[in-house]
């Protein structure tokens, strides 16, 4: 049988957004007649291989539970142990994805693997304004921008998750296509129906320097009262202390936490029973900034495969999927004025529109972002 390696990072089995994305990809290469391997930083056995659906699962973790100095050695030259480790045991695989972050590693053991049908799946490309004194001291800034600049044709193929970075790797050359976050519907149902006399909303991970939850959460802040007594908002991934954090918001902890629970951080893995409860998930990027025309919101597709509309603003490819007042409620700016008016727009729709609103959702996922859609584009990268 034919082998598709991946060499990443990632904490396989689904421990992270990214192993969720080359999960699902490796779907397309199973039904192709593939056997993949995932090597990564997941949370099975030390080098000890095992079965997951038919996937084998390798993690270089050493320590599973570290303390800091154990935490520092698992992190310690990583990149070249686990590039090492796939040459070593899998360098006749017939299809390897790199994730860019071990690029510069990989390119010195390149000739150690047979097959010239290299892949990066390229998703991110920073801007300056994420990172103090613009990412000058940041290594994870500095490797991706060189990655996204310096990488040539001959070093592989790319899988670029928005138009954006499609059109910047075509302009270099490159056998490249287009694929968002996809996501794999079998398995997947449809959040029930709005039966709550309280509106749920959820928003899902670290918003770091990236998404404007301080803006989303100000909005809901200058609701009336009548409206947020209506209303519950849980925010997954940062705690309660995190609005000490954010200046515009210090002033009005205790009318946030009137209406939000601050959960913190949440595995992966439980993320999906999370929007069960949900009527809308919560978004919000700045629309001029290369992040976001360049990446494509994981938490968008989470939410449409769960049949959660989202509450958003359309950056990235987002207008390709997202219909105001069908599958979405669209913002019409990056503000808290502007998140403020489409939170209105949603509390006049009634029941029976969200519900349809959802369905319209599970359906988008199902027809234009299931990874079954992509087969043609990935069809024509692997078989050149």
């Amino acid at each position: 049988m034919k082998t598709v390696l991946f060499i990443t990072k990632c904490k396989f089995p689904l421990g992270d957004a990214s192993s969720k994305r080359y999960d699902v990809l490796s779907r397309y290469f199973i039904d192709r007649g593939f056997s993949p391997v995932f090597i990564g930083m997941g949370s099975t056995k030390y080098k000890q291989k095992e079965i997951f659906d038919n996937k084998t699962i390798i993690s270089l973790r050493k320590y599973q539970r570290p303390n800091l100095i154990q935490k520092f050695l698992n992190h310690f030259r990583i990149n070249e142990k686990i590039t090492k480790y796939a040459a070593a045991n899998y360098s006749n695989s017939d299809v390897v994805f790199v994730d860019p972050r071990l690029f510069k590693v990989f390119r010195r053991y390149r000739k150690r693997f047979i097959s010239n049908n290299i892949i990066y799946s390229v998703v991110e490309f920073y801007s300056p304004s994420e990172y103090l004194f613009g990412g000058f001291f940041s290594q994870s800034y500095r490797d991706n921008v060189s990655f996204n600049n310096n990488v040539t044709p001959a070093d592989g193929k790319i899988i670029a998750i928005s138009s954006y970075l499609k059109k910047h790797f075509m302009e270099k050359g490159f056998r490249v296509v287009r694929i968002p976050f996809a996501v794999d519907n079998r398995g997947t149902n449809i959040t029930e129906s709005k039966k709550s006399d309280k509106t749920g909303f959820i928003y899902c991970g670290n918003p770091r320097n990236k998404d404007r939850l301080s803006d989303i959460l100000l909005a809901f802040s200058r609701l009336d009262s009548a409206i947020l007594n209506k209303t519950i908002v849980n925010v997954y991934g940062v705690n309660a202390g995190w609005i000490d954090t954010q200046k515009q918001l210090r002033n009005i902890k205790d009318r946030i936490l009137s209406f939000c629970n601050f959960c913190g951080y949440i595995p992966y893995e439980m993320v999906s029973e999370k929007y069960s409860n949900s009527d809308f998930s919560l978004l919000l990027r700045p629309m001029s900034e290369r992040y976001s025309k360049a990446g494509f919101p994981t938490k968008i597709s989470e939410s449409l495969e769960h049949g959660v509309p989202p509450i958003t603003n359309f950056t990235s490819d987002l207008s390709l999927y997202l219909k105001n007042l069908i599958n979405c409620i669209e913002v019409k700016g990056d503000d808290y004025v502007s998140f403020s008016e489409a939170l209105m727009t949603a509390f006049s729709l009634d029941d029976s529109t969200i519900n349809a609103m959802k369905k319209e959702a599970k359906k988008t996922s199902i027809e234009k972002l299931d990874i079954t859609c992509f087969y043609n584009e990935l069809d024509y990268l692997v078989n050149d």
